[in-house]
């Protein structure tokens, strides 16, 4: 039987208090990362102490915008979130994300000089259908999602973002939308539209991040309804996923804008929500001996493509049945959002398959006369025990 330790690192309350108290004299007269650095020197605390603190769970309460760097004692102030925070808004809050309003880039360049969250820009949805698509209103599979612009119009131009350090937990990305676009016709450079945009510490673009759309006809993936001046295009739930595996121990940035048009009389609102995971492929239970497993890759995707052993095709569907299958067989899924519609954007999920251990019943449910006899007890007993599995 294996055990499992959970160490903590505890610290007394007093003196927990004792130094934040100290670190808010410190931070309180430093707004500068120089500045920061040489009180902290001035204080008498060696490195490993500001480290811990920094860390500590009662210090990043109090000061959430102060973050240690790999650099060791190199501080900077910003709005990073050590992960990813509340990416798909189950918590129902802004907790995590940061937003802007401003105007359509023709209208104020730039965009979004406001900060902060505002009405009938910024908006937790919980439920109901979208009254143009008729689709829902949060994403498949959770109880809430964003809702970035509305009907008022205005020419304007609102944002949601949040930045977060990628490791091994988070290293694949993926963001769901439906949009809805009102399309009166205008210029390309005037007409509404939705943006999404994912950078790295740098201020460059990931590969296969960007998307821009704006209002206008025959776009994939996209419905029309109504007609001339009254037109409007929407999409239902989408997904797109990114490999951030290039950018572990690195800050990205997602972003979402959305416009009305500059002559500001049409509108543009998105619904968004993201997940943070690992890149392992969601997998069935396989036991040995079974000849028949199914895979499903998640919906919202242009196209798939499966394969076996990395180079044999077995499918082009979103779920797969497997016939005869073997342990220690690898299957990869290419997943092509419509955002790109680019074979060399494809995001892959992947699994090498292993049998399932069988359980090892306890004692008690192995003896007939037990079971028989004491069946009230035995059902109390098996909400307490665990299998063991070999």
């Amino acid at each position: 039987m294996v055990r499992f330790i959970v160490s903590f690192c505890v610290v007394t309350f007093f003196y927990s208090q004792l130094v934040a108290q100290t670190w808010q004299q410190i931070i309180t007269n430093q707004n500068d990362t120089i500045g920061l650095y040489n009180a902290l020197v001035k204080s008498g605390l060696d490195k490993s102490e500001f480290d811990g603190i920094i860390r500590s769970k009662l210090y990043t309460i109090n000061h959430p915008s102060v973050q240690i760097t790999s650099k060791g004692a190199s501080f900077k102030i910003s709005d990073t979130n050590s992960t990813c925070v509340n990416m798909d808004f189950e918590d129902s809050t802004y907790t995590g994300w940061s937003g802007r309003k401003g105007f359509h880039p023709l209208i104020n360049p730039g965009c979004c000089a406001q900060q902060g969250f505002f009405v009938n820009s910024h908006t937790i949805v919980v439920g109901g259908t979208d009254p143009t698509g008729g689709f829902p209103r949060v994403a498949p599979g959770g109880t809430a999602s964003f809702m970035l612009g509305s009907t008022v119009t205005g020419g304007i131009a609102e944002q949601l973002k949040q930045t977060f350090m990628v490791n091994a937990d988070n290293k694949a990305f993926t963001y769901s939308y439906a949009v809805v676009l009102q399309d009166p016709q205008h210029l390309p450079t005037e007409q509404p539209f939705f943006e999404i945009i994912m950078y790295d510490q740098n201020g460059d673009t990931i590969p296969c991040s960007y998307y821009r759309v704006s209002a206008g006809q025959n776009i994939p993936g996209f419905v029309t309804v109504g007609s001339s001046f009254n037109t409007i295009i929407y999409k239902s739930w989408s997904d797109v996923s990114l490999d951030l595996t290039d950018y572990l121990g690195q800050n990205v940035t997602i972003q979402f804008t959305t416009s009305d048009c500059s002559p500001t009389g049409h509108y543009a609102y998105a619904y968004i929500d993201c997940k943070c995971f690992n890149s392992e492929l969601p997998a069935p239970y396989f036991c040995k001996g079974d000849t028949l497993i199914s895979f499903t890759a998640p919906s919202g995707y242009q196209s798939y493509e499966w394969k076996r052993n990395y180079t044999q095709t077995i499918a082009l569907t979103q779920t797969v049945d497997i016939i005869d299958p073997q342990e220690n067989d690898v299957y990869e899924v290419y997943l092509t959002p419509f955002s790109t519609g680019q074979d060399s954007c494809a995001f892959k999920l992947s699994h090498i398959l292993k049998t399932n251990p069988h359980p090892v019943l306890p004692d008690y449910l192995l003896k007939q006369n037990v079971i028989t006899a004491n069946a009230d007890k035995m059902n109390d007993k098996m909400e307490t025990d665990r299998f063991m599995y070999t």
